[in-house]
Parts: C-alpha cells; sequence; structure tokens
C-alpha cells in the first residue's frame, strides 16, 4: 500500500460564490472582535505593568528562608533555597516510587500519522480544481491517533487504545525553609529530567510478553526495529532545587499577593536569583505577551477583512490571472487597513489607560502633521514666486 495518496476535487464558481457569502459573516466577526480585543490587550499589559512595578518597589528580601518572621504576614516577600519534600511519590502500577517533587509515567505508541498538503489552481469561469496530497507516516505519539478519520485508511490502521496511559504525580507539601509553597508554585518548578527504571521494576500485564528494559524504559517489541502497535514507557522525576520566589507570606504558605494596581503576583525562577532581576524577567515577559497579542489581534483584522473582500475576489477570478491581481491588491488594502486601525484602537486604548503619556504622543503626532502641512503650503507659496523671478 503507498504512503502518498493524492485527490483531485472541483468546485464550482457559484459555490465559490456561496462560501464568499459565508466567508463575509466569518470575516465581520473576526473583524469586529479584533477591535475589543486589542484595546483588552492593553489594559491587560497596563495594569500588569503597574502590578510589577509595585511590587518591585515594596518587596522584602528574607535572607533566612529557615525562620519565618510573623510581622511579614500579608507582605511581599522574596526568598531563595531549596525546594524540598518528605513524600515519596509512586506509580502504582510499575511499583517504584521515589522521593521527588514531580514523578512522571510517559506512554508513546507507534502509529501513523497522516500529513496533508494540498495545491489550488484556477480555471477560467472562476471554478477551481484542487490537488491534496495525503502522506502517510510512522510516528511515536503519546496520544491516540485515530486512523478511522484518514483518507486512505486501508494499510494504515492504528490500534484503538493505549494499553497503558501516561500519569503524573505531584507532592502536595513541598517547603523551601519553612515556607510552604502553593500547588501552582509547585506546578512552576522544572528541571525535569529521564529517570531510568530499575530491574525491579512491575511490568503490568497489559503491555503483554514481548516487553524488555532498553535505555531505561520499557519496550513492547524491537527498540530498534519498531513496528505500528509497539510500546515504550519512560518515567521523568523533578528533584528538590534550588528555587527563588517572590509571593505573599499568609501563615506558613506563600500565596498570590493582590497588588493594588489589581493584579496579582506570585513568581518563580529556578535558581538563586535576586528579586530585581525576577521582576525584570516578569516585565519582559510581558512585553512579549502584549506585541504577540497585538499582532494576533492584527492578524484577526487583517483575515477578516479579507474575507469582506472575498466576494470581490471570487468575482473578478472568471478570469484567474485578473482574480490573481485583484486578490493581491485585497491583500495589500487588507494590510494597510488592519495595521491602521490596530493602531489607532491601541492609541485610544492608551489614551484610556495611559491618559498622560498617550495624550503626549498625540500631541507630538499632532505637531508633526502641522510641521508637515505647513511646509507643504509654503512650499505650494515659494514656488510660483521663484518661477516669476526667472522669467523676469
Amino acid at each position: 500500500m503507498s504512503n502518498v495518496f493524492r485527490e483531485t476535487s472541483s468546485q464550482s464558481w457559484f459555490s465559490r460564490l456561496k462560501g464568499a457569502l459565508f466567508g463575509m459573516l466569518a470575516g465581520l466577526a473576526l473583524f469586529l472582535i479584533s477591535f475589543p480585543f486589542l484595546f483588552w490587550n492593553e489594559g491587560r499589559a497596563v495594569e500588569r505593568y503597574k502590578t510589577l512595578q509595585e511590587g518591585a518597589g515594596i518587596v522584602l528580601p528574607v535572607v533566612d528562608a529557615t525562620s519565618r518572621d510573623p510581622a511579614n504576614e500579608g507582605r511581599l516577600i522574596h526568598i531563595s533555597g531549596i525546594a524540598a519534600t518528605t513524600e515519596r511519590l509512586s506509580d502504582p502500577v510499575l511499583g517504584i516510587s521515589e522521593n521527588a517533587i514531580r514523578l512522571g509515567r510517559n506512554v508513546e505508541m507507534f502509529q501513523w500519522w497522516e500529513s496533508t498538503s494540498s495545491e489550488t489552481r484556477e480555471k477560467f469561469g472562476g471554478g477551481t480544481e484542487t490537488v491534496t496530497t495525503y502522506e502517510y507516516q510512522q510516528v511515536w505519539s503519546d496520544q491516540v491517533i485515530d486512523s478511522s478519520r484518514f483518507k486512505q485508511p486501508q494499510g494504515h490502521q492504528n490500534p484503538g487504545r493505549l494499553p497503558l496511559s501516561s500519569e503524573t504525580w505531584q507532592a502536595s507539601n513541598v517547603l523551601v525553609g519553612e515556607y510552604r509553597l502553593s500547588s501552582s508554585l509547585i506546578g512552576s518548578i522544572s528541571g525535569e529530567e529521564a529517570w531510568p527504571v530499575g530491574d525491579s521494576v512491575t511490568i503490568p500485564t497489559s503491555l503483554g510478553s514481548a516487553t524488555r528494559l532498553d535505555n531505561g524504559g520499557i519496550h513492547v517489541g524491537d527498540p530498534q526495529n519498531p513496528v505500528i502497535g509497539d510500546i515504550r514507557v519512560n518515567m521523568t522525576i523533578v528533584r528538590p532545587a534550588d528555587v527563588s520566589i517572590i509571593a505573599a507570606q499568609r501563615g506558613e504558605t506563600l500565596a498570590p499577593f493582590q497588588a493594588e494596581a489589581g493584579g496579582t503576583i506570585q513568581l518563580l525562577s529556578m535558581g538563586l536569583v535576586p528579586p530585581e532581576e525576577m521582576f525584570q524577567a516578569a516585565e519582559l515577559r510581558n512585553k512579549i505577551l502584549t506585541w504577540a497579542l497585538r499582532f494576533g489581534g492584527f492578524l484577526m483584522m487583517f483575515v477578516g477583512l479579507r474575507l469582506l473582500f472575498g466576494l470581490l475576489r471570487v468575482g473578478a477570478a472568471i478570469v484567474p490571472f485578473v482574480g490573481r491581481i485583484v486578490g493581491a491588491g485585497i491583500g495589500f488594502v487588507s494590510a494597510l487597513m488592519a495595521g491602521s486601525l490596530s493602531l489607532i484602537t491601541i492609541s485610544i486604548a492608551w489614551v484610556f489607560y495611559r491618559p498622560f503619556l498617550g495624550l503626549a504622543l498625540l500631541a507630538v503626532a499632532a505637531i508633526v502633521g502641522w510641521f508637515l502641512i505647513s511646509r507643504v503650503r509654503k512650499a505650494d507659496v515659494v514656488l510660483p514666486d521663484a518661477g516669476a523671478t526667472t522669467n523676469g
């Protein structure tokens, strides 16, 4: 059975018109949603910025995490030390346990995976012809891939389920000195590493009899020459490690700090990191997220505009060459409109959330605009006079 399958389909011009009409409705929805989305993002960014600025100004470094001061109750503190636990996490199926912050069992199966690519060619009269290529590859996956949905399932069938599921266990009582970490802080501790299983591991009967230990994991089948349906099981572990935390002291627990700016602060960094660097890293993450969401809002608006103009593109596609020109023009105009409207929305949001800075920017823009207009008008007045002098 071939692992590459191609299918050719056609769409009439009237069918494309119908699709363009539905696309206009979707485009209108995207276009309208993009405005409040961009506005909301600026508010979120400002709140997060003010929250971090507030926190950086009031954070109290605690030098000795092994001694908890009741006078710091409710205050934003910074501590560093080893995040440790006395708990032993266990995998009841494999019969193994270890003192750890997090223990994970990752189960993967060798399966068929379908990738799709298509190429569309426009025909005279406005119709299209699309050639879709389906390619089948064998991969390891921790999720069951439903081969019944493949375009060509024959010869590419996958087993219907995993004989063993992936699981994660996390310690509930993790301390840094005398401070207990919240579950969200525990979940932020990274440093996952592979944990080889030993000969004492219990092989579950659900894996069958063709199992072997190889490279620190459990394999069903030949690890060097896997076939569809083979299983591999690997364990991961997060051990006690140095961390730095900025959070509120609530009794013996470190919890999110509610800032007057409206946001909350609960930061964790791996290693012994001073509070200044932790706040700088948090501010950088906020900037990256802000620009990513700005681009997302612009892209939402751009796609919406293209869909709104889609009927023009399909109408011109009766002649393919003309359709491509109109499509390029629609893309260019949509990009310009989306860029301009995005900037205007962001500017209005800045005036709303940062009135002094926003008004100052608008004032600078007005001054620059007035200067450019006055220079153009002055040039219009001077040039005729210069011409008259030359003729004289």
